[in-house]
């Protein structure tokens, strides 16, 4: 099981060494780190999650923990306990603690518990981000613990950061005001007969063994021997699939160094599943500037969504996990051939979607001219995608206008939606959730098991590489 928590410890400044570099590090949902003084900043991402810091600036400790729902939904689900206000939050208390931090100096800030995208009925009734805020108000007050500051609610992602160098709490619209006064930069509109060529001849390609795999995927009656043996041969991306199979992300517990090893521990389904991951990597991977609102932040949105989509095709039985995970992997492709477009005229694009609260289908079709849906679709013609994946990627946002694969097309926009919502911090995006409730139904999910549902969502998605 991975570990939730990492303690990190107090940067040396003995010998007028001269002081690192600030790093950053994102706490994902279900995550926790207590760290002493050093010259780091910890950063939450938070939609309708509950992000909390607590630090006793007299003996130099503090740290951050984010919560994705306010209780477990079973008692199995305990376990996990940083995923929860009601246990995450006493034991991050008793961490701090022993580690040497006095509670009566304790001072606590809390942020995130917002209504992010269409807000319906539905929504309010749910309230998971206001319940979880109120448990943590709950605790702190049970506890004596003073909240220095509180920004909770609202309609809109924040970004909530920790300086662990003066133990000092921000927190801010994800979409800064740079973004809010920036002069209107329209983005040249995209014109197919000339950009698609061109976008092809220079978008990174996806090796032709790559696409074997996706097609095997496809298949349930393919051979995984050849494959195995065309992987191997490939000394790059074998070392890169062994790697992720270590990754603390998907951390089992045992040391997998070759390919045979992998799938003795894995299987072939599984080992399928990492060797695309790793194939995928280069393709999606991202500076921040155009969709991603940090490095890499449409790869590790593309992968969340894969990881949830298995799971929620084991919980509802709709579609094949291995195929769910692959669509998850595979629906927003579209977005890296868009990515330059978005960037050149990224205030505007951003100002369009989360101040005014549009879909970026929406924001793309007026701005540009064409959607990711659309584009990523075409390029999986170019490339020759099966049809399950094809219909993913271009009916993502739409899945009643899936022909074929409408219960896999279903699971991906569920799962989209969820990361979306309860995991913003990686990718611009805002999906309409006001018929959550009649696509839940059509997965043969009532709609009250909606957290059971979130309770699927990944942990950690920064811990990927």
């Amino acid at each position: 099981m991975k570990a939730d928590f990492v303690s990190t410890p107090a940067a040396d400044s003995q010998h007028g060494s001269t002081p690192a570099l600030i790093e950053k590090e994102i706490i994902g949902s279900g995550e926790r780190r207590l760290s002493g003084k050093c010259r780091r900043v910890l950063e939450a991402f938070l939609g309708s999650c509950v992000g909390v810091t607590l630090c006793d600036p007299e003996r130099e400790l503090g740290g951050m923990i984010h919560f994705l729902l306010p209780e477990p939904i079973s008692p199995t689900m305990s376990l996990y306990a940083s995923r929860y206000a009601s246990t995450g939050l006493p034991k991050f208390l008793d961490d701090l603690v022993r580690a040497g931090a006095r509670k009566e100096h304790l001072r606590a800030c809390v942020a995130g518990g917002a209504l992010v995208g269409e807000v319906s009925a539905f929504d309010l009734n749910l309230d998971i981000g206001g319940r979880t805020s109120a448990v943590v108000e709950r605790i702190l007050s049970e506890q004596q613990i003073p909240i220095a500051r509180m920004e909770t609610g609202g309609f809109f992602t924040c970004k909530m950061s920790l300086d662990l160098s003066n133990f000092k709490t921000s927190i801010e619209p994800v979409m800064d005001q740079d973004f809010a006064r920036a002069e209107r930069t329209e983005p040249r509109p995209f014109e197919l007969d000339r950009d698609f060529p061109d976008l092809m001849r220079h978008l990174k390609p996806i090796p032709q063994v790559a696409l074997k795999i996706l097609r095997m995927i496809d298949d349930q009656n393919c051979r995984f021997a050849d494959i195995a043996d065309q992987v191997k041969q490939d000394q790059t991306i074998s070392a890169k699939v062994l790697h992720i199979c270590n990754s603390t992300f998907f951390g089992r517990g045992r040391k997998v160094d070759s390919i045979e090893r992998a799938l003795t521990v894995l299987g072939e389904r599984n080992l399928i599943k990492f060797i695309v991951s790793a194939f995928l990597e280069r393709f999606l991977f991202s500076t921040a500037g155009g969709y991603s609102i940090c490095k890499g932040g449409l790869y590790y949105h593309a992968l969340a969504t894969a990881q949830l989509g298995e799971r929620l095709a084991r919980l509802t039985g709709v579609s094949r996990p291995d195929l769910a995970y692959t669509g998850g992997l595979l629906h927003d492709i579209g977005k890296v051939a868009l990515d330059q477009f978005v960037a050149a005229s990224r205030p505007l694009f951003y100002r369009q979607v989360i101040s005014r609260r549009r879909s970026a289908v929406e924001v793309e079709q007026e701005l540009i001219g064409i959607d990711h849906t659309v584009l990523g679709a075409m390029i999986g013609d170019s490339w020759g995608f099966p049809d399950s994946l094809r219909e993913v990627v271009l009916h993502h946002h739409a899945p009643e206008r899936a022909r074929h694969q409408q219960p896999l097309v279903r699971l991906i926009h569920l799962a989209d939606l969820i990361m979306a919502r309860f995991a913003p911090g990686y990718e611009l995006e805002r999906i309409d959730s006001t018929d959550l409730d009649r696509r839940l139904q059509a997965l043969g999910l009532a709609p009250d098991r909606l957290r059971e549902v979130v309770d699927q969502v990944p942990s950690g998605t920064t811990d990927l590489v």
